[in-house]
């Protein structure tokens, strides 16, 4: 495979560096004069409080880090590399770009300034507390752990672990209704989250409309993998993921088929719980799977039946919805 498509074009690279060099210059001129020159317009939110406009110092921050981010992305832009190269390099580019955003520092961050005044070193001390607790838990937390309770806003819904492997656990949810479909439905979230998605709050949980509606709900809980579940490739998760469960499921209801609800966190999943590829991987019959319906409440407009997955192996079929 090329990597690259032609010479690099040293001409268009040094206009890039000089227009660059140029409009930085301006900015450090002007901040050293005490003067405002504006070069970057944008409506970025990471800048939305006041003092990055106002504060010359700030607005200059703002400004230099907006021109070497685009610099960045016109660098990689007018290199000449293979599409796929091209997409990875802007990829990786972004994530460091992002990551040296001078929101994201204390000293460099206006609002975070302010309100370490307005408190007295309060909030730093806060900031400072939730860093230490989540290095004590080896991972960043990214909500408030302590306002969510099992059984009240999480995982609101009945139910038993009736079987599990080295990938999964399978909940089957107990009946509320006094008949039930002879056909199970099987709820299959992304790997990438937490089951407990579709079953948070008794008003809000598709778990538990699917039980009152007089449903017997299986659903797979994916486990957090570790090192030494590194190995598995996407087979394994079709094979101990998906099939396991939907063996199991036709098992405990004796049913000649199954209805398959598919979750798709963009184009992460769609394609590995879509009943279609299921079923046309040659592990189980195709009469097995009744229907399949795909749930895609954040897919972009480009995850479509045909491109949500992006298959790597034997058993990563081409799909479509029933």
């Amino acid at each position: 495979m090329r990597l690259f498509t032609a010479p690099p074009d040293l001409e268009r690279n040094s206009s890039l560096q000089a227009s660059y060099l140029d409009q930085q210059t301006k900015l450090w001129t002007a901040l050293l004069a005490g003067r405002k020159e504006s070069l970057v317009e944008d409506d970025d939110r990471r800048f939305a409080a006041r003092e990055w406009r106002e504060n010359p110092y700030f607005d200059y921050l703002r400004q230099s880090y907006l021109l070497a981010a685009k610099y960045i992305e016109q660098v990689i832009g007018a290199a000449p590399l293979e599409p796929a190269a091209k997409e990875r390099a802007l990829f990786a580019a972004r994530q460091w770009v992002d990551a040296m955003c001078p929101a994201n520092f204390a000293a460099t961050n206006p609002a975070a300034l302010r309100a370490a005044l307005d408190t007295k070193g309060e909030s730093l001390a806060r900031g400072m507390a939730n860093l230490l607790a989540d290095a004590s838990k080896g991972r960043i937390s990214q909500t408030d752990e302590t306002a969510f309770a099992l059984g009240r806003n999480i995982a609101t819904t009945p139910g038993e672990v009736v079987y599990e492997n080295d990938l999964i656990q399978l909940i089957q949810y107990r009946p509320r209704t006094e008949e039930v479909a002879k056909r199970p439905l099987v709820m299959i979230p992304p790997c990438i989250n937490k089951y407990y998605i579709l079953d948070l709050q008794p008003e809000n949980s598709f778990v538990g409309y699917a039980v009152d509606s007089g449903h017997t709900v299986f659903m797979v809980s994916w486990r957090n993998v570790g090192p030494e579940q590194g190995h598995y490739g996407w087979d394994d998760y079709l094979e101990l993921g998906v099939f396991s469960a939907l063996r199991v499921a036709q098992e405990i209801t004796t049913a000649i088929s199954r209805s398959c609800s598919p979750a798709c966190a963009r184009t992460i999943s769609s394609g590995l719980t879509s009943s279609t590829t299921i079923c046309s991987a040659g592990s189980l019959p195709r009469s097995t799977c009744s229907t399949g319906t795909r749930t895609a409440p954040i897919c972009p407009a480009r995850c479509t039946a045909t491109t949500c997955a992006t298959p790597t192996s034997k058993t990563s079929c081409a799909f479509r919805t029933h």
